[in-house]
């Protein structure tokens, strides 16, 4: 994903004293996403509870330059976001990056309208031609399984 190629470029490597790359998806809980940000600073902490974590989580964090990516965020009830962002030191240049499939999932975080990113899709040709490359191993525009281009071709649909 492009907030992966963001995560992992080295200028921002260098950039960040601390980086937490949290996947949420739609199956979470509060705990375990704070349990994954202590783990990705470093910190294994087992037995407390999300107060006692999020403290952890500000101690390592205060006076530092972080970056967080909460990935796969799904949902429409944000108030875990709500505590977690909370409990977070503000300032020191600090970002933090949502991927979602779902549009209003980033605005109710309270990400601005300026600052989200909104991929382009390629056209229906341009996907039609890298699944046929990547999927039927296609060289020099000829397909090396014509009679699977009609099946390809739903399938390009249907990730529209």
């Amino acid at each position: 994903t492009i907030a992966l190629e963001v995560y992992n470029d080295r200028e921002i490597e260098g950039h960040f004293e601390r980086r937490m790359w949290v996947s949420v998806s739609q199956t979470f809980s509060e705990e375990r996403i704070l349990r994954s940000m202590l783990r990705n600073l470093g910190d294994a902490s087992v037995g407390d509870d999300r107060g006692e974590l999020l403290r952890k989580i500000n101690q390592y964090l205060i006076g530092k330059k972080y970056l967080i990516v909460m990935d796969d965020v799904w949902g429409h009830d944000f108030a875990w976001w709500e505590r977690i962002f909370e409990g977070l030191p503000k300032g020191n240049g600090s970002s933090v990056i949502i991927t979602s499939r779902i549009e209003k999932v980033v605005q109710k975080m309270g990400a601005r309208e300026n600052r989200i990113h909104w991929p382009k899709f390629p056209s229906r040709d341009d996907s039609w031609l890298l699944f046929r490359n990547i999927a039927f191993a296609a060289s020099e525009g000829e397909c090396k399984y014509p009679e699977l281009e009609n099946i390809g071709k739903e399938i390009v649909e249907k990730c529209k």
